[in-house]
């Protein structure tokens, strides 16, 4: 496919070997590294992801999120905060 602003730089490979939280990390890279598309410095990125709780053993939706103003184009997994959705959505 042909992109007329942006270049398609996605690689399928690298990602399928990724976990869902490198995954979110590796994305938040490729949208960091384009000043065209986030601010050097500034910008945050989120995702809900389904998680063993480690004392239950169930699934639970977690929220992974940057801090405000997070350099996306550098962030890694340990840039991104654990929130577990039930707890959130009873606030």
């Amino acid at each position: 496919m042909s992109f007329r602003f942006v270049n398609d730089l996605w690689d399928d490979a690298a990602a399928a070997a990724l976990s869902p939280v490198e995954l979110l990390a590796h994305r938040a890279n490729w949208l960091g590294a384009d000043p065209r598309i986030t601010h050097t410095g500034g910008g945050s990125a989120s995702s809900k992801l389904a998680e063993t709780d480690p004392l239950t053993g169930q699934s639970v939706e977690v929220l992974w999120v940057t801090g405000l103003g997070a350099d996306l184009r550098t962030a890694t997994a340990e840039s991104f905060s654990s929130l577990r959705q039930p707890e959130l959505l009873d606030l």
